[in-house]
């Protein structure tokens, strides 16, 4: 009985209908609009690049051609394959073949397949967002208490009677360390949502900076740690503004191409109904090039100079794809293409696309939502439990040198900690939380993952300040209360 909910989760994973499967069956839909016949549907299919599903196409198209099987035949063999693999997929082939068999219209079987596995894959997103809302809300307790837990180590370290750093060191960062595996755990479950196509060259920039950024950040944190220029905290803050400025252009590329993902619906959908009027793609530009699509339309000016240069109809919508860098419009220019190509029926395609855009769309903006929810609590966190941290490490410092007496030590036996060690071990818990914070964010808000350089450098800075700060004001704090001076006392 213990094997079933286990048995149950695996089959749910397995049904679950993923990003490149919805993309496959409107590749298949948009193709038989064009009223071709099975064998050739299959052989668009297999010589298009959907992996896993263009191979299984390939298997079928292979047995019926080259082995001569029924191609219903074949789709039920290589589905009974899939059964334990992809279930979703598995489904779809098996009443493919039923379909083929009885010679049914495989448009209209296609057109309410592809609303059932868009309605599947909108139901199984929407699951994945309550998950990020709940993970991020264990994330969130989580951050506080690995904080606090840290600082009942650093307290601990007095009263445990024992003068031991391993320990110490040990019990600090095996806090960091669950934090970071629930943050692997978040990574495995999430969505992607890839937004930039790095195929077109549109990163070449940030490829350029990135590794004089991250050395110009390495060598500034070494030289003013080094040379005392500056406090360790101060240092590590000057130094994450290189990766700062290197998350902030990876940034810009993320809304540059995610900007366009609002005014490509509107332009398939003009676009599709302009050519199956006119006919000619050069002319359907040219009028749909009347209308303003926002950003788009420098793009889409190229792309009608590469039609009027005779370019072919394949190279000129794949160039506008590697111009753009967008991959949402890569995906739809490879179904655009192979429908301009079978005599699809283009302003059901241009529909269909449109509506697909729009639908991936409005569940991305959804998880920004979260995102944002998230990354502003984050961040109150972050801040707040560093600053929590450094006022327990400089009053765990001031008290284990006042009880540092014989007459103290007499009565209980209280371990002095190396103020020097905490000196160390400050910034590296600064710069280690920071980074478990930034995958966290990036990995709730998905998309262009270089831009993760931002959100480490943004909580790196001010981690660091937070510290440098909270250690300033409880030492003056304790000089006006003990009337003492923490610093002869720390030294």
């Amino acid at each position: 009985m213990k094997s079933i909910p286990l048995l149950n989760k695996l089959i749910q994973k397995q049904s679950r209908v993923s990003k490149q499967m919805l993309y496959f069956v409107a590749f298949l839909y948009s193709i038989s609009t064009g009223q071709v016949s099975p064998i050739e549907l299959f052989n668009a299919a297999r010589s298009s690049n959907y992996g896993h599903y263009s191979r299984v196409m390939d298997n079928i198209y292979t047995l019926a051609i080259t082995w001569k099987y029924n191609l219903a035949n074949a789709c039920e063999m290589v589905a009974e394959r899939l059964q334990n693999k992809d279930l979703a997929f598995n489904q779809l082939l098996i009443k493919l073949a039923q379909i083929i068999r009885l010679g049914e219209n495989m448009s209209h079987f296609l057109k309410q397949e592809l609303e059932v596995t868009r309605q599947s894959y909108i139901a199984d997103y929407e699951k994945q967002l309550e998950s990020i809302k709940l993970f991020t809300g264990l994330y969130s307790t989580m951050m506080s208490t690995s904080i606090f837990m840290i600082a009942a180590s650093i307290i601990m370290g007095i009263f445990s009677g024992s003068a031991d750093n391993n320990m110490l060191i040990v019990s600090i960062f095996a806090a960091p360390s669950g934090l970071g595996a629930f943050v692997y755990l978040m990574y495995k479950g999430f969505p992607r949502d890839d937004l930039v196509n790095e195929a077109g060259g549109i990163t070449k920039g940030y490829k350029r900076m990135l590794y004089p950024c991250l050395i110009s950040s390495i060598s500034i944190a070494l030289i003013l740690i080094f040379t005392n220029m500056l406090a360790p905290m101060l240092a590590i803050a000057v130094a994450s503004l290189p990766l700062i400025a290197l998350g902030y252009y990876a940034r810009k590329i993320e809304n540059r191409v995610f900007a366009l993902n609002y005014w490509y619906p509107a332009f398939v959908r003009y676009l599709g109904d302009i050519y199956s009027t006119i006919g000619s793609l050069r002319n359907a530009l040219r009028t749909a090039l009347k209308s303003d699509f926002g950003p788009l339309n420098r793009y889409l000016q190229a792309l009608l100079n590469r039609v009027e240069n005779r370019v072919s109809t394949e190279d000129a919508f794949e160039q506008l794809s590697n111009e753009t860098g967008n991959t949402v419009i890569t995906n739809t220019n490879t179904i655009l293409i192979k429908g301009l190509q079978k005599g699809s029926d283009m302003n059901v395609v241009g529909s269909t696309l449109s509506n697909l855009i729009t639908t991936l769309n409005e569940l991305y903006n959804r998880r920004l939502q979260i995102s944002k929810v998230f990354d502003l609590t984050l961040l109150l966190l972050h801040v707040l439990s560093l600053a929590t941290l450094s006022l327990m490490s400089t009053l765990t410092q001031i008290f284990s040198r006042l009880f540092a007496s014989k007459e103290v030590q007499s009565i209980i036996p209280l371990s002095v900690i190396d103020p020097s060690l905490l000196h160390i071990l400050l910034p590296i818990i600064v710069v280690l939380i920071s980074i478990i914070n930034a995958f966290a964010s990036k990995i709730t808000r998905g998309g262009f993952f270089k831009t993760i350089w931002l959100n480490l450098g943004m909580f790196i800075i001010l981690g660091a300040i937070t510290m440098y700060v909270t250690d300033i004001f409880m030492s003056k704090l304790m000089e006006l209360v003990l009337n003492l001076n923490p610093t002869a006392i720390l030294s």
